[in-house]
C-alpha cells in the first residue's frame, strides 16, 4: 500500500512538472485572446467599464509578436531556426486582436477620462489601421477634451469622411465649431486688455509720447485661419 501512494504521489509530481514546463500553441492563444475580447466586449455593454478595461489588456498577452510569427514563436519558447512561420490566417487574426485591443483600451480610457492614455492606445490602433473611423473619433474626442482643438479637427474631419452619416461624429465636430467661438472669444478679450493697458500707457506718459506704429491686432506667428471656427 505505501509503494502504491509513492508511485502514484511521483507520478502526480511529474505530471505537475510537465505541465509547468508545456507552453500552450499559437492557436491556444489566439482562442485565449479571442475569449478575453469577447468578455471584455459583454461587460462593456453592461457598463463595467473596468472590468472591459482587464480583459482588453490581457489580449496583448496572447498575441505578442508580429505578422511573420518570430516574436510569437519565441514567446512560446521555439526556438527562431526552427519555428513555423504563422499562417495567412492567423497572421490576420493577430492583427485584428492587436487592433481591438489598443482601440478598446482607447475607447474604456476615454470613457473613464484619461486622455492620454486614451489617445495613445488610439494612436496605436491607427498604426495598424490607419483609416478606421472609430479609432479616429475617439482620439478626435480625446483631442478636444484636452483643448487640442487643431489635432481634434484633424481626426474628426478624417472620421467624418470615412462616415459621413455618423451622428456621434457631427455632434463632436458641432462642439468642435463651439469649441473654437470660446477660444475666438477669449483672444479678443486678451487683445482688448492689451489694447485698453497700451491706451493709459500713452495717456499717462503725457501727450508728446507717440507710439512707433498701431497693434496689427494678430498675435505674433499664428494663423488667423486656426481660429476660424467656420474653417472646421
Amino acid at each position: 500500500i505505501f509503494t502504491f501512494h509513492r508511485s502514484s504521489e511521483e507520478a502526480v509530481l511529474r505530471g505537475m512538472a510537465s505541465s509547468s514546463n508545456s507552453k500552450p500553441s499559437l492557436e491556444e492563444n489566439l482562442a485565449a485572446a479571442v475569449k478575453l475580447k469577447e468578455e471584455g466586449n459583454q461587460f462593456f455593454k453592461e457598463g463595467k467599464i473596468k472590468e472591459a478595461k482587464a480583459k482588453y489588456a490581457q489580449i496583448i498577452m496572447h498575441i505578442l509578436g508580429n505578422e511573420d510569427g518570430n516574436m510569437m514563436n519565441q514567446l512560446l519558447g521555439q526556438p527562431e531556426s526552427s519555428a513555423k512561420r504563422v499562417s495567412a490566417a492567423n497572421a490576420q487574426l493577430i492583427k485584428e486582436l492587436k487592433f481591438a485591443h489598443h482601440a478598446n483600451l482607447g475607447l474604456c480610457n476615454l470613457m473613464e477620462g484619461n486622455w492620454d492614455k486614451a489617445i495613445t492606445h488610439c494612436t496605436k490602433a491607427l498604426a495598424i489601421e490607419a483609416n478606421n473611423a472609430k479609432a479616429l473619433f475617439r482620439r478626435g474626442k480625446a483631442y478636444l477634451e484636452k483643448g487640442d482643438l487643431d489635432r481634434a479637427k484633424a481626426d474628426l474631419r478624417k472620421a467624418a469622411e470615412l462616415e459621413p452619416t455618423d451622428a456621434k461624429i457631427r455632434a463632436e465636430l458641432d462642439r468642435l465649431k463651439d469649441k473654437y467661438k470660446e477660444h475666438d472669444k477669449k483672444h479678443k478679450k486678451i487683445m482688448q486688455a492689451m489694447l485698453q493697458g497700451l491706451s493709459c500707457s500713452d495717456t499717462s506718459a503725457g501727450p508728446s509720447v507717440k507710439t512707433s506704429q498701431e497693434p496689427s491686432g494678430e498675435p505674433s506667428g499664428e494663423s488667423s485661419a486656426a481660429m476660424d471656427a467656420s474653417s472646421v
